[in-house]
């Protein structure tokens, strides 16, 4: 009985929350589902022509909050496990108007001693990003950062992120 009252208690509290917030879990769910559709592999031709990196045939989707798609590479647990640099992921930034922008993450296959105190180790890795906005609006849409190890920095020129990539053995 206990165990009906919390699950009950629970499901009211979602319910309150879904109409005090006035979100329907119907059109939020068709939203994600259109978007999935829109901007995954159907969208690959359209990432060809922008040059930025496509989603590769076998990743696996990830819904990652109201408005981010992920798609993740199956291979990056033996590959991180093995040290063995990997195209680790990609997430996709959108709204009903389309897609935001687009990060790409890249696993160099080496770990280093974190600067965040509270964290041993961190991954090398280099996160490219392509913002949709600022190349409608005629500017250079590309971002990067590695956060730790020998490559660690920042910048927008992607001939810095073909040269990181292609000394970890990777290419976009």
């Amino acid at each position: 009985m206990r165990i009906f009252k919390s699950i009950f208690c629970v499901g009211c509290f979602i319910m309150m929350l879904c109409g005090g917030c006035k979100c329907d879990l119907k059109d939020y769910s068709k939203a994600k589902k259109a978007a999935k559709e829109n901007f995954g592999y159907a969208y690959n031709i359209k990432r060809q022509e922008l040059g930025i990196p496509l989603i590769p045939a076998g990743w696996t989707y990830t819904s990652r909050g109201s408005n981010i798609l992920s798609w993740d590479n199956p291979l990056f647990q033996v590959a991180e496990k093995a040290g063995t640099p990997i195209y680790k992921d990609k997430y996709i930034t959108f709204t009903e108007n389309g897609i935001i922008e687009e990060v790409d993450a890249y696993f160099s296959g080496k770990l280093y001693v974190s600067p965040d105190p509270d964290m041993n180790m961190m991954a090398e890795q280099i996160i490219v990003r392509y913002n949709y906005k600022i190349a409608a609006e005629g500017g250079n849409p590309w971002e990067w950062a590695v956060l730790c190890g020998p490559d660690a920095g920042k910048g927008s020129n992607l001939k810095d992120v073909e040269r990181i990539l292609s000394k970890w053995g990777l290419q976009r």
